[in-house]
């Protein structure tokens, strides 16, 4: 299942090593898979192409029969993450309950890399996986808005 899947990366992977985009090389530009390695564990994350879910597996040899892979660890946003460990994720549901996104925040080791945390979500459309960086933005001073 899924957020057991989750819950493994977050507490047994360790840090981010290495990311891979499969793709078909027909269609170079749709993500049909993101391999996310860690230190302890392989795991890709797909899209269910009968029900435009997302899936969560560990990485088996036959996806390397069916797709391309190409390395993105130095692209953005992967080359934030590539060194920090998972300190949790989340499974996104859409309105019928179909999970249709996976979340990452990605944080540094204490003394080894910035305190500033990476978050990721990998996202399903009906044709491929769509990778999207998450920012968390300030609050306004709301007593100065209230006043406006």
């Amino acid at each position: 299942m899924i957020r057991d899947e989750l819950e493994r990366i977050v507490d047994d992977a360790g840090a981010l090593r290495a990311v891979g985009y499969f793709f078909d090389p027909d269609r170079p530009t749709e993500i049909a898979a993101v391999r996310l390695m860690f230190v302890d564990g392989d795991w890709l994350v797909s899209l269910n192409r009968s029900d435009a879910t997302v899936e969560l597996t560990e990485t088996s040899d036959a996806v390397f029969d069916r797709w391309r892979l190409a390395n993105v660890s130095g692209l953005a946003p992967w080359a934030d993450a590539i060194g920090r460990t998972a300190l949790w994720t989340r499974l996104v549901e859409d309105q019928l309950g179909a999970p249709d996104a996976v979340q990452f925040e990605f944080v540094g080791v204490p003394g080894e890399s910035s305190g500033e945390s990476v978050l990721i979500q990998l996202m399903t459309t009906d044709i491929a996986l769509v990778v999207q960086v998450v920012t968390t933005l300030p609050t306004p001073d709301l007593v100065a808005r209230a006043r406006g």
